[in-house]
């Protein structure tokens, strides 16, 4: 008996055989070509039982011998008319499976015996083998891999089990499904006796894999230094043959640091010092490889044959691998041997910059006794020595050896930051003091009042990221307290427009004349600064006569801003029902106070309509947009940019509601006032523009949209460089595309997309992980079924790591990856996917969402297919799927006692 996937040996055969409103079909060829099919599907290791697992529902319980038997029948028996209806699949075998299992009890043993007779041979137990055979195990099977049974006697180590199946008429030099030999499975697992046997045999030495790997390739690549020395004596493999990417077996050996393997080809390779110096993978060159990875002795090997200690691959020497991966000893062996301690790659990056990034103290001193460049200046980033690598870091003890090694204290990049600033802006006091503390010689004092080409000073950069111990350090030390920037933003301003209200204290104890502090955004920046509790900085009313401070002090209020806080880190963490409950909470507090009309009052408003959005109660908050949208024209007027950015919202939340013909109204009368008043280059422009290409693709204007969405992220990338808004713009433009049909352009732009998000934000990034899942939609819509499941996949384990297996993008994962499995038509595995989801889905979006009601007819849908086919999802199916085709039988025998299972 064998478990076949019916659906995928069928799309095999390119029969079409699924029919508008009809599942299966079979006609009078079929069955003998699925019997022959059958044959080539048995597998070892329960392969089939895995089979069964992709697509049990229209996998089917069939035999082999019995089905090739049914089709002999049919030539005289099978009704013509019955021939010609196409009688269903479930309608030619059994309807109780049960039945059907121990009818074919026998051929069950049989495929058991197959499975053991493949474990006898791999284990190398002749008896067992033979005894297998007796059972019934068939000689001529081959497994999920195409495996014949001499390439599982080849992986075992008898020489009398090869024989005997090559007097069964077997052919020596079968192939797998990878092209490989039995020859090519020897060598691959060390078995010299089988590899002596073969060539006696007079199999061809240099036989070429599908990935043209010759069987010296696969014991090099494994590293049997005594395979080697066989292949090299019998009938001289050839050690100089190319693989499909290049590589001959030298560099396999290199590759894994078999260093044995290693010596013994480049004894036996014709002018295998060229060899080492050769680009491979990774545009590296062995020596690049071994010094990358730290293979000492492999290092020694290959500059002792000939390979190029100074060697240049696309950028970097091997000098520089070794320094950057840490390998210490690599380093010393590579500088021994003439290794260039200055050497440059294209971006003027040396292996001191690489050393020092990554705070390998030790080679940075080695490096450094052998004269290295202290004060060698990259052109990766503005010209950044390798000082500024290390205060970067926070490398300390780095920083006080590149200083006592004459490096420059006060050098500065092409845009006039100094290790200073870095040091400052980082919070790394140690490496202020020791930059402070170095004073050896006057023109390499540190400059405390230096400025970039933005006049922004060290102590500008202390305060604005709240470092209070440097930013007392630095004023002690002189710092100029009232340093203006080209935008006339002090220290003092710096702090308090970034909320810090330790530096803000500290600050205004020091200055004694609070009249320079007239600006009233500068007033709102310090009154809005917060503690450590999240209070509100209540100030200007300090040392005095501050005209607006009364008035300030009246919106001060410490406990609604702790809880506009509080609802804000609460909706970071997805947790809106308990942010709503803070928001609400604030709003009445300071309606109160404010009134209902106040623009304070209207930014907790807005909040609260955020949340309801968030929680897709979308019309509530397109209500409470409305409100506040009515408040604003009335205190703030039509066109100011606030009213404005509410309309802009509205239009969105109608968008989302799928009512486009309002949301694009709305967005025509919004996007011309915010280009005229803002400017056409503002982010809340730009962002009405975004929103109305959203409006314009649902409306199938797909050409408007593409426009749009191009001219803003041209604009986006013009103005702003490299902002993250014009990813988001990218991803849209691929929205558009798949909407219209072209999915390679979509899928490109999705990939790319992708690849700058990895950089940006991180490979496991909830954003990153957003165009992942995009991507796999494409695949999806591409009906690469595979692809997309896998991707899924892939974006689901990360976001029940980064989100929580309750998050709404997680369980939106599993919906799709259960929609994928439906367009396949693996039924049971949709319905359980369908069915492990739809309770948290449900308890997330609440069970009217579109979502649920969705899952809801899938599944009754799928239900239908069960009736209408007549195989229903009955639980000794989901039971077959967990347990051993043994155990499976032991149950059917048990099954009349055991009542609990459904018929």
């Amino acid at each position: 008996m064998l478990v076949l996937d019916i659906m995928s040996i069928l799309d095999s055969l390119k029969h079409n055989l699924i029919k508008q409103n009809n599942v299966l079909f079979l006609d009078a060829n079929t069955p003998l070509l699925i019997g022959k099919c059958l044959r080539n599907h048995l597998a070892h290791d329960n392969a089939l039982v895995n089979v069964l697992l992709f697509d049990p529902l229209i996998a089917v319980v069939l035999n082999a011998k019995k089905l090739i038997e049914e089709n002999n029948k049919s030539k005289e028996q099978i009704d013509e008319k019955d021939i010609k209806s196409k009688e269903k699949v479930g309608e030619l075998i059994s309807d109780n499976s049960f039945n059907l299992t121990e009818k074919y009890s026998q051929d069950l043993d049989t495929i058991t015996n197959q499975e053991r007779m493949f474990a006898a041979l791999e284990e190398g137990k002749p008896n067992n083998f033979k005894d297998c055979l007796e059972k019934g195990a068939d000689i001529n099977a081959r497994s999920i891999n195409s495996w014949t049974t001499l390439h599982f006697a080849a992986k075992g180590s008898s020489p009398e089990v090869i024989e005997f199946i090559l007097d069964q008429n077997l052919s020596d030099n079968v192939k797998d499904i990878n092209g490989q030999s039995p020859l090519h499975i020897a060598a691959e697992h060390g078995r010299n006796n089988i590899v002596e046997f073969f060539i006696k045999k007079g199999l061809y030495i240099d036989d070429l894999d599908n990935s043209r790997k010759t069987l010296l390739h696969v014991a090099a690549q494994k590293g049997h230094k005594d395979t080697v020395v066989v292949l090299l004596n019998n009938n001289k493999a050839h050690t100089i043959a190319r693989d499909k990417i290049g590589l001959s077996p030298l560099h396999y050996a290199i590759m894994n640091n078999h260093i044995d393997v290693t010596k013994i080809l480049m004894e036996k390779t014709e002018n295998a010092y060229k060899m080492l110096n050769e680009i491979i993978i990774g545009n590296l060159t062995p020596l690049h490889a071994a010094a990358q990875r730290g293979y000492l002795e492999l290092v020694k090997v290959l500059l002792e044959n000939g390979a190029n200690v100074n060697v240049i691959n696309e950028d970097w020497t091997p000098l520089h691998l070794a320094a950057l991966n840490g390998h210490l000893e690599v380093v010393r062996v590579l500088i021994q041997k003439g290794a260039h301690v200055d050497a440059s790659s294209i971006n003027c990056f040396t292996p001191l910059h690489c050393a020092v990034e990554k705070g390998h103290e030790k080679i940075v001193n080695i490096l450094l006794e052998h004269g290295a460049d202290v004060n060698a200046a990259d052109k990766i980033t503005n010209n950044n020595t390798s000082l500024h690598y290390a205060a970067i870091n926070g490398y300390e003890e780095i920083v006080k050896t590149l200083l006592k090694n004459n490096a420059i204290a006060s050098i500065a990049t092409i845009t006039g930051v100094t290790p200073l600033h870095i040091a400052a802006q980082n919070g790394h006091l140690g490496i202020v003091v020791a930059l402070l503390d170095h004073d050896v010689d006057i023109h390499d004092k540190v400059d405390i009042c230096a400025k970039d080409q933005n006049n922004v000073t060290s102590l500008h950069c202390a305060a604005k990221s709240g470092h209070k111990e440097i930013s007392e350090l630095l004023i002690e030390r002189g710092a100029e307290i009232n340093a203006k920037t080209n935008n006339n933003v002090t220290p003092l301003h710096a702090a308090a427009l970034n909320g810090q209200i330790n530096i803000v204290n500290l600050l205004i104890k020091i200055v004694n004349d609070l009249n320079e502090i007239k600006d009233i955004d500068t007033v709102k920046a310090i009154m809005n600064a917060r503690n450590e509790e999240n209070k509100t900085l209540v100030v200007a009313a300090v040392h005095n006569n501050f005209s607006e401070v009364e008035q300030l002090k009246e919106v001060s209020q410490p406990g609604v801003s702790s809880q506009i806080n509080e609802g804000l880190v609460l909706c970071n963490q997805d947790d809106f029902q308990m942010a709503l409950i803070f928001f609400k909470s604030a709003y009445e507090k300071r309606k109160e106070i404010l009134g209902s009309d106040n623009p304070g009052t209207l930014d907790i408003q807005t909040y609260i309509g955020s949340v309801s959005y968030a929680q897709g109660a979308y019309q509530e908050a397109l209500n409470t947009f409305k409100e506040i949208f009515q408040k604003q024209k009335e205190i703030l007027g039509l066109n100011d940019k606030n009213t404005l950015r509410t309309g802009s919202t509205i239009a969105f939340t109608l968008y989302t509601l799928g009512r486009y013909k309002e949301a694009f109204n709305i967005c025509q009368e919004i996007c011309p006032k915010q280009k005229e008043i803002l400017g056409p280059n503002h982010l809340d422009t730009l962002d009405s523009q975004f929103r109305m290409a959203l409006v314009l693709d649902a409306q199938g204007k797909y050409e408007e949209a593409l426009n749009i969405n191009r001219t803003v992220f041209e604009e986006i990338e013009k103005i702003f460089k490299k902002n993250p808004t014009s990813l988001c713009i990218q991803e849209n433009i691929a929205m558009v595309l798949a909407n219209q049909g072209k999915l390679e352009e979509a899928l490109k732009i999705y990939k790319d997309v992708y690849k700058r998000k990895k950089v940006v934000l991180g490979i496991n990034h909830v954003r990153t992980l957003e165009t992942l899942h995009n991507i796999a939609v494409i695949h999806d819509k591409q009906k690469n079924y595979y692809e997309a499941l896998t991707t899924f996949q892939k974006v689901l384990d990360e976001r029940k790591k980064v989100l929580g297996e309750n998050h709404r993008e997680t369980l939106n994962t599993q919906y799709c990856i259960a929609n994928v499995l439906l367009s396949e038509f693996k039924l049971i595995d949709a319905l359980r996917a369908y069915t492990e989801c739809f309770e948290q889905i449900n308890a997330a979006f609440g069970p009217s969402h579109p979502t649920v009601l969705n899952i809801l007819n899938k599944i009754k849908y799928i239900n239908y297919i069960f009736k209408f086919t007549g195989l229903e999802p009955r639980d000794y199916i989901l039971l077959y799927l967990q347990k051993d085709i043994t155990t499976f039988n032991v149950i059917n025998e048990n099954n009349e006692n055991e009542n609990n299972v459904k018929m």
